[in-house]
């Protein structure tokens, strides 16, 4: 993976999905809107030829607000999945890092080591 940059961080995702919580919140605020729109017109147009119309306008609608959260929850488990994945791949760097470190050092100490007995022998 030599000359790859990430160019995103678990903040950048972090900071994606509060803005979708945000957009998941005004949408339910949207949704009772519309809701409470349904039921007054079903009040006040009850049986009328139009207010058919209308209510399948609304409906379609409520329809489309609610495939809109849908698409911000399942982008936000993709978000938090990525934001998982970039937190482990952090962990796994660290700890491969940390093997390499500890390997050279034992190859040091190895020759070193090596070193001293080949003095000893000559």
């Amino acid at each position: 993976m030599a000359g790859y940059i990430l160019k995103y961080s678990a903040g950048t995702y972090q900071r994606k999905i509060s803005a979708l919580e945000g957009y998941y919140s005004q949408l339910v605020t949207h949704l009772e809107q519309l809701n409470t729109l349904q039921g007054q017109m079903k009040d006040f147009w009850d049986g009328s030829a139009s207010s058919t119309e209308y209510m399948n306008l609304i409906s379609d609608k409520i329809n489309e607000v609610k495939d809109r959260m849908d698409d911000c929850k399942n982008t936000n488990l993709q978000y938090q999945q990525v934001v998982d994945d970039l937190t482990n791949a952090g962990s796994t760097v660290d700890n491969i890092v940390s093997d390499v470190k500890d390997a050279s050092k034992a190859a040091t100490d190895a020759a070193g080591a090596a070193a001293s007995i080949a003095g000893l022998i000559v």
